[in-house]
């Protein structure tokens, strides 16, 4: 090794000696350099402030990657009419698939000219979910209702779904993925929501063709408790959302909140359904029902299918037809839609028929009752739907070579019921309707075809 010894260090003069190893000399241990600091590291921004809890969140869900896009647009660029306030937080997820472009979730403010983006939506983007989301997936939907739930607190909670419906059938067409929502699993991202959260939603509501019936209640009587909702088509245009969230409704809500008055999900249901009456060109059926009512709704039409179920007289059975093909019905005449028949009416006409037996009346009797009560708040237009009481229900009167069709058997409603069992009671049978089946349409005045694999997700054992 080299050893340097100091001589005189003063006049800065110094040897050198050189020394060799000895002969079995067990090497040196090297000496380990003290450890550097660890660095510092750049402090994590601090996150962003959680919005003070509001008294009301609005969440809207468009679906949208169909031949409504252009009409979804337009209503998030009303919603932006209004936008948000410090207790009503308003958020959007927009599918923008048809434009191929991304789905975006949005934090819904007043329209700013100078932020547009080129559809002319203004409002700040809080979520970017990049391209090919199939908003169909419940999975997608139980998702949004949770980041957003968890991003803006609120005592009360609206969810809009918002495009095509068909009832019992379903809803929320993605043309990319090529599928739909079907009813349970509907239920299913409601409820997975509501269990991450611990949050139940207030009011579900649908922006969506024919979902204002009694199994759709029954399926989500559960996961909210007031179904508000239309049991006729709607126009594309679907609700107002410049006279809802503007000039009309949810502006007189944020009057009464800012003075620190609460409004009750009831009251904000009543106030929806009321502002409908201006227009009923485009809906002219809306109601607001009582999720908290639908089981006995359910147990009263179960009561009426037990007994129609025991009618071996076939006049009898011929008055029931009769009675059933007069009520007042919906969705043009489009199977299976033309088979949705208003409750309280069929009921009513069921229990003042000629040729009815005693305990069928008394039995429709009750279920008009039970649907009455059920009914929050209703409004048609006279003009072909005087008789629209507020839900609807399925019963056909003819029926496919193997009974009830089109999915009918997966709902809760047919799996808690008897209901599906005295309509096969009645009905004829018509093995035309087995291929008629696979020509299934979304309903409405833009009514498409569904595809194939939606067809095939409604028609699947």
């Amino acid at each position: 090794m080299l050893e340097i010894s100091r001589a005189n260090f003063l006049g800065g003069m110094y040897s050198a000696a050189i020394r060799g190893k000895k002969e079995n000399q067990a090497p040196e241990e090297p000496v380990n350099p003290a450890p550097s600091p660890e660095p510092t590291p750049n402090p994590e921004p601090p996150p962003e402030p959680r919005p003070a809890k509001a008294k009301w969140g609005i969440l809207v869900y468009f679906a949208s990657d169909n031949n409504l896009y252009s009409f979804e647009v337009n209503n998030l660029k009303d919603l932006e009419k209004v936008g948000s306030t410090p207790q009503m937080h308003v958020v959007a997820q927009m599918d923008h698939g048809p434009k191929n472009g991304n789905t975006l979730r949005y934090y819904v403010t007043k329209a700013s000219a100078k932020d547009q983006d080129s559809t002319g939506i203004s409002s700040p983007v809080i979520g970017d979910l990049g391209k090919k989301v199939d908003t169909a997936d419940p999975k997608v939907l139980k998702e949004f209702i949770v980041s957003s739930m968890k991003a803006y607190p609120a005592e009360h909670y609206l969810l809009v779904l918002n495009d095509h419906g068909a009832g019992f059938v379903g809803g929320m067409s993605d043309d990319s993925s090529g599928g739909l929502m079907k009813l349970p699993q509907m239920r299913e991202a409601l409820e997975a929501a509501e269990a991450e959260t611990g949050q139940k939603l207030d009011i579900v509501g649908f922006d969506a063709c024919l979902m204002a019936q009694s199994e759709v209640g029954y399926e989500l009587r559960n996961s909210a408790n007031i179904l508000m909702a239309s049991e006729e088509t709607e126009g594309g245009y679907g609700w107002h959302y410049n006279h809802l969230f503007g000039s009309g409704t949810l502006q007189k809500i944020q009057k009464i909140l800012e003075k620190k008055l609460d409004m009750s999900p009831e009251e904000l249901a009543q106030h929806v359904v009321k502002d409908q009456e201006e227009h009923q060109g485009d809906i002219p059926t809306f109601s607001a029902a009582k999720l908290t009512e639908m089981e006995n709704l359910k147990g009263a039409s179960e009561a009426l299918a037990q007994v129609i179920l025991k009618v071996n007289d076939k006049k009898e059975k011929e008055a029931i037809r009769k009675a059933v093909e007069n009520s007042q019905h919906f969705g043009g005449w489009y199977t299976p839609y033309k088979d949705f028949r208003d409750v309280g009416h069929l009921a009513k006409l069921l229990s003042g028929a000629n040729g009815v037996s005693a305990p069928v009346k008394e039995a429709a009797q009750a279920l008009e009752g039970a649907s009455k009560a059920a009914i929050l708040a209703n409004q048609s237009t006279s003009n072909g739907y005087k008789d629209a009481t507020g839900l609807s229900t399925y019963f056909p009167l003819s029926v496919g070579s193997g009974g009830m069709g089109y999915g009918y058997k997966k709902t809760a409603w047919a799996a808690d019921t008897q209901w599906d069992e005295a309509i096969e009671s009645l009905a004829k049978k018509d093995p035309k309707l087995d291929e008629l089946q696979w020509h299934i349409v979304w309903p409405g005045p833009y009514t498409t075809e569904m595809t194939r694999k939606q067809k095939e997700d409604i028609l699947s054992e």
